[in-house]
């Protein structure tokens, strides 16, 4: 990752140790979804997951791009934001209790956990392959 401004490398954030606890909670999650069994719950694991896996990876690469360019306010305003996006996806299968399964919507709970660990983990390849083919460009001007 690169900051807009001025196209220096951003490393990730955070330590190794937080990238195996979203590793192992995923792998817990993925495990508890196959075992609900059934087709339906999968292919509703699966998309839910897809879509907030691919929501949380966005935000955090952008909050993650704009971090050293923007000043104190703004960084609450966007942790606000995203805290507020992060409690809406969880009433989504809250919401949904009415209408589904409770299986289906234990599923979604559990794809919420998912797509949270993947996106770290994306963050974390994403920001350690960015970090390095700057720094190479970097090294041979």
């Amino acid at each position: 990752m690169t900051s807009p401004e001025t196209k220096t490398p951003i490393a990730y954030p955070y330590g190794k140790g937080r990238l195996y606890v979203s590793a192992l909670t995923t792998v817990v999650s993925v495990m508890m979804a196959i075992l609900l069994g059934t087709a339906t719950v999968w292919a509703y694991y699966a998309i839910f997951t897809l879509l907030m896996t691919t929501f949380a990876f966005v935000v955090k690469v952008y909050i993650f791009s704009l971090r050293k360019t923007k000043e104190a306010g703004a960084k609450w305003r966007d942790l606000i934001i995203v805290f507020l996006l992060a409690i809406a996806f969880l009433f989504v299968p809250l919401f949904l209790v009415n209408f589904l399964e409770p299986q289906v919507w234990f599923a979604l709970l559990l794809s919420l956990v998912s797509s949270l660990g993947f996106s770290e983990i994306a963050l974390y390849f994403y920001a350690t392959r960015h970090s390095t083919k700057m720094q190479e460009a970097l090294s041979r001007t």
